[in-house]
């Protein structure tokens, strides 16, 4: 799509009306159109958006938010109005773009600074925005998750658990920024995932466990308390990449007497 690799396959029935329904849904936009500023407040709170305010439709500016909306659809929302009349408290001079988060995070609107014309710069920042630091895992998208090629790294916690989820948000943050390129992170619903768990010889009552899945091996992260411990998620993401873990696992080091 526009020039890039879509990695999301088609999941549904291989029959004809299901089939044409897809790519029906591919080939048109997915972008809101706004027509007034009331619009603004018709978008649902609990979800994320980036919105744009443009000049008209036929604009570079406009062109290249239609192109990165369509090739992240199915990963955030977007937004966008060409009634620069309408719109003259939101757009008092020239285009312009921010992200705006789910109402429950209770964060301010940020917006892009760059060159809205560069399109390799603006999808660069609205993917950083749309697509989470730490994911949540189901069965309903872990073969997508799987099909992205990179191990995982998840945080199996208890539904209502949502301390250990925040704790966990803020140390990728904090020490996995430059890691994404090769690792998944991911949190997930203990209960509904005891497989894995029972593979660990964990029960729920162990819950939270932090733990990498290579697709080969599973790695126990040694205590979760250490999680926020400077450099300790790192160090074990890094122990993966090396293979130090693959070792230790085949070959345990001795204990230390």
């Amino acid at each position: 799509r526009h020039g890039i690799m879509t990695k999301r396959e088609y999941r549904g029935a291989r029959q004809v009306e299901p089939l044409f329904e897809f790519i029906r849904q591919q080939v048109e936009s997915s972008m809101i159109k706004l027509s007034k500023p009331n619009d603004l407040l018709t978008l649902d709170k609990k979800k994320h958006y980036v919105i744009g305010h443009f000049d008209s439709e036929t604009s570079e500016n406009y062109q290249i938010f239609s192109k990165v909306a369509s090739l992240l659809r199915e990963d955030c929302h977007f937004a966008g109005s060409t009634n620069k009349d309408e719109f003259k408290n939101e757009r008092p001079t020239n285009d312009i773009v921010y992200y705006r988060s789910s109402q429950s995070s209770n964060e301010s609107d940020q917006y892009y600074t760059g060159l809205i014309n560069n399109q390799a710069s603006f999808y660069a920042w609205s993917h950083e925005k749309c697509i989470p630091l730490v994911r949540e895992i189901t069965f309903e998208n872990a073969e997508e998750l799987t099909d992205e090629g990179l191990p995982f790294l998840i945080l199996f916690h208890h539904v209502d658990d949502h301390q250990s989820v925040a704790l966990f948000q803020r140390e990728v943050a904090k020490q996995l920024m430059h890691e994404r390129s090769g690792i998944n992170c991911l949190h997930a619903d203990g209960a509904k995932f005891s497989h894995p768990l029972q593979h660990l010889g964990k029960k729920l009552s162990d819950l939270p466990l932090l733990v990498i899945d290579s697709f080969k091996h599973m790695f126990l992260f040694p205590d979760i308390n250490l999680m926020s411990v400077d450099g300790k998620l790192l160090q074990f993401v890094k122990d993966l990449h090396s293979e130090k873990l693959h070792k230790d696992f085949h070959q345990p080091p001795k204990a230390v007497q």
